[in-house]
């Protein structure tokens, strides 16, 4: 029985060549862009979920607001806060550790390079399971003369040998000796907020000229405190408190203070935020990468929903109006003993083929535009044969669409009564199916048509903020204004 389902509804696609062609290159044009936006978000909402303690790490974050200043919020807190956050939330902090920019010159063979990497603390290693390609990652962030390098990092300087034991000679502002490679860690992958180049252990001896400014609380400068907590619980229960640490703990802002009797909570404020939300929600200020935007994801995900809609309407449409004309089929099926259901399960079946053909076409725009998709994004997505779960989504989206394209015109056709078809001797268009059509017809022509006026608003404001001189700008807006004024007095004249 299935075989001859499949048999006939191949027959009918290849003989309405153009029909099945318009219906699945319009299929085909809707899931790939939908595929190829899906990949961006899932990218986009992957962010840092790789880490063993993806849960339960967070960033510290500080906010300043001194009246008559716009609050300043950045993504860094002061070095002091390391110590005595692990001590104040003993239950809940489990360690925590500080990542220090700092811009090194090294030195090796004669030839000097500048550099960016971080100093951090021995905690890094039990916070961040980086994967560790040759050396011991741990002892190396021990030692105050040893260096964690990238994979890259290491190629940089030594080639594909084995780096660890070599030696790299570093000058900073009052740091200048040799350090010995202790660990090479993997590159962090793509889709991570963090960007570890080289890593050093900070200890305060080693800045004896500067170590006032490190030790001070007002100074938050770009110092990255990360917290591993005891279970994901804890981060609201650290924020609750974090105020009467910083009441408790925090000295040297009396500078700040808006009167004698503020607190320092009222205007100094310290709030932890899990390193998978750092991404889509950045902090403008003191961010190792540039961040997303989680409105632009929701944006992106609504645009993915409305082409795939305006392909699904395009495809009911071209089956409504097709199926139609099978009323004659329908009825000699009928006297030959076909039951409803049987035709009900023909006519879905159709349809579902249909919309793998879809499916199998637009996974070849897929792989032809997403070379230029990363292009545009800079990024380095790639489908994923081998992930059963988006497959079988696909497959899932395949059968649903197939099935709703498809339950319409079989309900409709399968009701057919033989003996009126045949004695017509034609197929007639139901009202229902008409009324069904145009409003199907209106509703793709208002998402498509509200989908380019929000495109071209977007390129205009872009064009505009990216070419626009911002000399004529002020120039043009002040004659403007000034003309506005003259023909306004003019007209009081008059």
């Amino acid at each position: 029985m299935f075989q001859n389902y499949f048999k006939v509804a191949l027959r009918i696609l290849i003989r309405n060549k153009l029909y099945s062609a318009i219906n699945i290159v319009g299929l085909a044009t809707g899931f790939a862009a939908c595929i190829l936006i899906m990949l961006f978000v899932r990218h986009e909402l992957s962010y840092d979920n790789f880490w063993k303690n993806a849960d339960t790490i967070a960033r510290v974050n500080t906010t300043v607001a001194i009246p008559g200043r716009a609050p300043f919020v950045a993504a860094s807190a002061s070095v002091p806060l390391k110590d005595v956050i692990e001590g104040y939330f003993p239950d809940d902090v489990v360690r925590a550790t500080r990542f220090i920019p700092m811009h090194p010159i090294m030195t090796q063979n004669g030839e000097a390079f500048a550099e960016d990497m971080h100093w951090t603390d021995p905690e890094t290693a039990k916070i961040f399971d980086l994967k560790v390609l040759h050396g011991d990652l741990q002892a190396s962030l021990d030692d105050k003369s040893s260096l964690a390098v990238s994979e890259t990092f290491a190629r940089k300087y030594f080639g594909k040998e084995n780096p660890v034991g070599k030696i790299l000679r570093i000058n900073l502002s009052e740091i200048e000796r040799d350090y010995r490679i202790g660990a090479v860690f993997a590159d962090l992958p793509d889709n991570s907020a963090l960007k570890l180049n080289a890593l050093a252990k900070f200890d305060m001896t080693d800045f004896p000229l500067t170590s006032g400014a490190y030790n001070t609380w007002g100074n938050i400068g770009e110092h990255i405190v990360y917290v591993q907590l005891a279970d994901p619980g804890a981060l609201e229960r650290v924020n609750r408190r974090l105020p009467d640490l910083i009441n408790a703990h925090v000295t040297g802002l009396d500078p700040l203070k808006p009167t004698a009797q503020s607190k320092n909570s009222d205007f100094y404020e310290q709030r932890l935020q899990l390193l998978k939300d750092v991404h889509l929600r950045p902090i403008s200020i003191g961010e190792m990468k540039p961040g997303g935007d989680i409105g632009t994801v929701r944006i992106l995900m609504a645009i993915a929903a409305l082409v795939l809609l305006i392909a699904c309407i395009n495809f009911v449409n071209l089956v409504t109006a097709k199926s139609t004309q099978r009323a004659r089929e329908v009825a000699l099926r009928k006297v030959m003993g076909a039951n409803r259901r049987q035709l009900i399960a023909q006519f879905i079946g159709e349809t579902i083929m249909l919309a793998a053909f879809g499916l199998l076409f637009g996974m070849i725009f897929v792989e032809l535009t997403l070379p230029m998709f990363n292009f545009f994004f800079n990024t380095q997505l790639v489908f994923a044969y081998d992930d059963w779960l988006t497959i079988a989504g696909l497959l899932g989206l395949v059968v649903i669409t197939g099935f709703l394209a498809g339950i319409y015109p079989a309900m409709v056709l399968s009701g057919f009564m033989p003996a009126r078809v045949l004695k017509a001797n034609k197929s007639a268009e139901t009202r229902s199916s008409l009324a069904l059509r145009n409003a199907l017809v209106v509703l793709q022509f208002a998402i498509s048509i509200a989908l380019i006026v929000a495109t071209a608003t977007v390129y205009g404001q872009t064009w505009y903020a990216t070419s626009k001189d911002p000399v004529t700008a002020r120039t043009t807006s002040s004659w403007w204004r000034t003309s506005a004024t003259r023909t306004s007095r003019a007209a009081r004249r008059r």
